[in-house]
């Protein structure tokens, strides 16, 4: 008997060949030619995707397949999870930091910027971080940074860059101060200084910084703190003001403006969620001192009072397109201001103390979440208020915390809290809560579905902080933990599914690359469908940490030292997707190198052709010429069976 066959190109799913039998029957010789077909576990994934959710991907939810998004060679170096990480809406570009440089990079601190884009071949990375001439790190004011990355587009081509106070890093910029360019089409496009020089830099403490962006880049707010006008109608100021720019078109508006168009005599302080619309068309901004009244400045053109807010009153912030102003006035109520109608509504009585505050809203509006000085945690929607949940921290919820998040339709909150929320026994660990509005329904999904007593907590996202002064700010740009369609993604310590299996014994502290000392296995889960489903392979001996999503949550990005693709040979901490539909085809591991008998190259042989059925019959009278006529006529089919099926392997990728 004689057999030859292969695996399935296409899928790696299955195994088929042929065998061919020749024996004796009533004097005749007989050939019977059959087919075999072995069919693996992995043949019954339905996943159009499913040749590349092999290995670690095989277990991944929603037909995702890990993809590597930082390059295998990154010079030793880890990708550090410390803010300023951001996916674009597509999911197919991201921006990321490492520590030091590598690839194309001319030059680094401590912390490089790149950003990765994918296409049909893979992820490919460019490093965005301008310059760095030689002795620019470690020198005045300890800048850690070549240049402070303060703000990207929503599509990541162009980005805000902040340098270090000295010496100058690009062209232009004045020595001794912090200067501000804006860089269009990156990486190596044109820079744009977007500050006048700064008066007086020797005695001056002007502190400027990005508070607000357009989606596009073209308005950037800056605030300036300190008593040095930047644009000539600024007036003087008192230490301890603030004064905000409006940077669009190559120049800087002053934004404290009032509605009489007189300038503000106090400055304007826009450091809030939401001061800047998507667009850049409205500005919302206080003034006053201790006295504070809140304006909406419109299109560099207009200002609109809004309310007095009094010595109590807070700025809560505005929908990204600028529709709505959310402020608590001096005695506590919560109101919605329509800035198109100029009409306010009021929508319920906070208080003043710890706790009051709005927690977060959707991009228009309809669903605002709140906390009550009372420890009250509500939703307003419909005109109607509704209570989540009672005695909790809200304190801690606010929109800079880090601790919840809003779908952009409004429709979920996700929040952490140590409060016992449910049945589950959190034994006194920080859980992960999501609330449906539409359902009137609170989950904990960081619970272990098993019942398992919490063991550690768990987080939405975690990074160091170390630098966060020297990167983006969460006003500008918050991470998707939950999206549209109430996928959550968040990190946590328990094993909560049984594939995760890293968590006995805990992981080795964990310090290099700016991560947080930990003795725990976090892992990044999503939850979906009332179950919590691993994200990271629950296999790693380090923490996996969650970095964002896309909208619609199909792309995860993760950082892991594991090693989930061929590709990836390193131990260092390397950027993941966990992609819907995704994979690509991988190299196989290169053979070892041959030696003696086995560097001779093998005679090659075309194998023999055969007819795939269940039995093929060879009457009498094989004659060596016949057989000889026979095989090469089967030769010729088989040269084009063998072709067709490599067509069909290929149509099926």
């Amino acid at each position: 008997m004689r057999c030859h066959g292969k695996a399935s190109s296409a899928l790696s799913t299955y195994r088929y060949g042929v065998c061919r039998i020749r024996f004796s029957l009533a004097g005749f010789c007989v050939l019977a030619t059959f087919l075999w077909v072995s069919v693996s576990a992995a043949s019954a994934d339905p996943c159009p995707n499913s040749a590349f959710r092999t290995g670690a991907s095989a277990n991944l939810p929603d037909c995702r397949a890990y993809e590597q998004v930082s390059p295998a060679d990154k010079n030793g170096t880890d990708i550090v999870n410390i803010g300023g990480n951001e996916a674009a809406p597509t999911g197919d570009r991201i921006a990321y930091a490492s520590v030091n440089a590598f690839g194309d990079a001319k030059g680094s601190g401590v912390v490089s910027h790149l950003r990765a884009i994918r296409d049909s071949d893979g992820w490919s990375a460019r490093t965005i971080s301008p310059p760095l001439p030689a002795g620019s790190i470690f020198t005045n004011s300890g800048a850690f940074l070549s240049s402070q990355l303060s703000a990207v587009s929503e599509d990541l081509s162009s980005a805000v860059w902040q340098t270090p106070p000295d010496p100058p890093t690009l062209p232009g910029t004045q020595e001794g101060a912090s200067n501000f360019y804006r860089e269009l089409e990156m990486p190596d496009g044109s820079y744009e200084l977007m500050n006048p020089p700064f008066p007086d830099v020797g005695g001056s403490s002007v502190l400027v910084e990005v508070t607000g962006i357009s989606a596009d880049l073209s308005h950037v707010l800056l605030q300036a703190f300190g008593s040095e006008p930047l644009t000539p109608d600024t007036p003087p100021l008192e230490p301890g003001q603030f004064e905000s720019y409006d940077w669009s078109a190559g120049q800087l508006h002053l934004v404290g403006i009032l509605p009489d168009e007189t300038v503000a005599p106090d400055g304007a302080e826009t450091a809030r969620v939401g001061a800047m619309s998507s667009d850049g068309s409205r500005i919302f901004f206080t003034s006053g001192g201790l006295e504070r009244t809140l304006y909406v400045r419109l299109n560099d053109a207009s200002t609109t009072l809004i309310a007095n807010l009094g010595t109590n009153g807070v700025f809560e912030g505005a929908t990204p397109d600028g529709s709505y102003a959310f402020y608590r006035d001096n005695s506590g109520e919560l109101f919605a201001f329509n800035v198109d109608s100029e009409q306010a509504t009021a929508i319920d009585h906070i208080g003043t103390g710890p706790g009051a505050g709005v927690v977060g809203f959707g991009d228009d509006g309809g669903y605002v979440y709140f906390g009550t000085e009372t420890g009250d945690l509500d939703v307003l929607h419909g005109g109607t208020v509704t209570l989540i949940a009672s005695n909790i921290e809200s304190a801690n919820l606010g929109q800079n915390a880090g601790t919840s998040n809003v779908s952009p339709n409004g429709r979920y909150l996700v929040f952490t809290t140590g409060r016992q929320l449910t049945a589950y026994d959190n034994t006194g660990h920080q859980e992960i809560y999501r609330y449906d509005a539409q359902a009137a329904s609170l989950d904990c999904v960081s619970c272990d579905p098993n019942g398992a007593p919490a063991t550690g907590d768990a987080q939405l996202h975690s990074f160091v902080e170390t630098f966060s002064t020297l990167l983006p700010s969460a006003v500008i740009y918050r991470i998707r933990n939950v999206v549209d369609s109430g996928r959550v993604f968040f990190e946590s310590p328990d094993a909560l599914v049984p594939a995760d299996t890293n968590g006995a014994g805990g992981c080795p502290i964990e310090t290099s690359g700016f991560s947080a000392a930990t003795r725990t296995c976090q892992d990044v889960y999503e939850w979906e469908g009332g179950q919590p489903r691993l994200i990271s392979s629950g296999q790693a001996d380090t923490p996996s940490s969650f970095n964002d999503a896309s909208p619609s949550g199909n792309d995860v990005f993760f950082g892991t030292r594991q090693q989930l693709v061929r590709a990836d040979t390193d131990n260092n901490i390397d950027l993941y997707d966990a992609r819907v539909g995704g994979g690509f085809v991988e190299s196989p591991p290169p053979s070892p190198p041959c030696s003696g008998e086995g560097c001779k190259s093998s005679p090659s042989s075309t194998p023999p052709e055969v007819t795939l059925g269940s039995a093929a019959f060879a009457g009498p009278g094989n004659s060596p010429h016949k057989r000889g006529h026979h095989k090469r006529r089967r030769h010729g089919r088989h040269k084009r069976n063998h072709h067709r099926a490599n067509s069909d392997r290929g149509g099926r990728k």
